[in-house]
């Protein structure tokens, strides 16, 4: 028990030591809240950070989505609707990432409601369950696969195996852990998952019951590390949480420490915490005190780089896709950064 509590007390120094970052004022009126600048100028058709060389994604991932319905996938039980979205080409032809889409009942053209884009860890999926908890706080969601992979009938947050087969369609590279380092930028798994989930955001968008100025992301794990890096290159998102994956893990102890310290290419790549330097969108970085893959000093990093960003840490939030989804302080921040006006 003394050990439970020297934790938190831990856990709760380090917050007041790293939480407060960036440019966010706290507002007088509202206690210890805090309200983020309304983002202005977006760039909403093009790719938006450009200082890796190597790093391009096509102008048509911010048009209008190519898709089509699967509805023999749908998830009747939790409002989710399945589709394949036309993504960048992988050896020499497109590819397909799956998605199910929820969109509360309520939501009409003349009322749109915001939406979240959900991003899945290593050996997840779009989990439908993870669509329809969002739908019932009043958001339109998306929950794409980043692997090449169709869910199971009873795929689900809480599922620990066999939730998952190989998609039917043509789709991009599986994850390597980064042993996809020496291949071209555009033959690597990250760079899939990142074009992916900004093809989620631009389909999303396109559905008329949902507001396209206020559509958030969230990612777990390795979801978490492509949403990092995904706020930098689409800078249409209202709002940017990871869940325990970042970027600045090199020289970590962590598991991706080591990652990065065996590929330094893909170091350089997708874990550049320069990415947030000049990111606008207001961001909340999620993670425990004794997580084996992220370091909470990474994590940190990556909040006091961000322009916008504050960091929690909760403790004994043991790593994993349920866990990570119900993280209750995520879905207060969505709430308060879009009644605040945020595109």
């Amino acid at each position: 028990m003394i050990k439970k509590y020297l934790a938190i007390l831990l856990v709760s120094l380090i917050c007041s030591l790293c939480v407060g970052c960036g440019n966010i004022k706290p507002n007088p009126s509202d206690g210890e809240q805090y309200v983020f600048p309304t983002k202005e100028n977006i760039v909403d058709d093009r790719q938006y950070y450009t200082g890796i060389d190597e790093i391009r994604f096509p102008n048509q991932l911010w048009s209008v989505t190519v898709c089509e319905r699967a509805t023999q996938y749908d998830r009747q039980d939790q409002g989710a609707q399945a589709y394949f979205l036309q993504s960048v080409d992988y050896n020499g032809a497109p590819t397909y990432v799956f998605a199910f889409v929820g969109i509360p009942p309520t939501a009409t053209k003349d009322n749109p409601v915001p939406g979240v884009v959900l991003v899945h860890g290593g050996d997840g999926t779009a989990f439908p369950d993870w669509v329809k908890m969002w739908n019932d706080k009043g958001y339109a969601a998306i929950a794409i696969d980043t692997e090449g992979r169709i869910p199971t009938a009873g795929a689900s947050l809480s599922s620990v195996s066999n939730f998952s087969f190989e998609s039917v369609k043509h789709h991009a590279p599986n994850n390597a852990s980064y042993s996809d380092y020496a291949k071209p930028v555009n033959e690597q798994f990250l760079y899939h998952a990142i074009a992916g989930t900004i093809v989620a955001n631009t389909f999303l968008s396109s559905f008329e019951q949902v507001d396209s100025n206020k559509i958030g992301l969230t990612g777990i794990s390795w979801g978490g590390v492509i949403a990092t890096n995904v706020s930098a290159y689409d800078d249409r998102f209202a709002f940017v949480a990871p869940v325990y994956g970042a970027v600045a893990m090199t020289g970590t102890s962590g598991i991706f420490g080591t990652l990065y310290n065996t590929y330094p290419r893909c170091s350089f790549l997708w874990d550049n915490v320069e990415i947030l330097r000049n990111c606008r969108t207001p961001m909340l970085f999620v993670n425990w005190e004794r997580d084996p893959f992220f370091t909470v000093d990474a994590t940190a990093k990556c909040a006091s780089t961000a322009m916008y960003a504050r960091m929690i840490l909760i403790p004994e939030l043991n790593h994993g896709h349920y866990q990570g989804a119900n993280v209750q302080e995520i879905f207060t921040f969505a709430n308060k950064v879009l009644q605040n006006g945020n595109k």
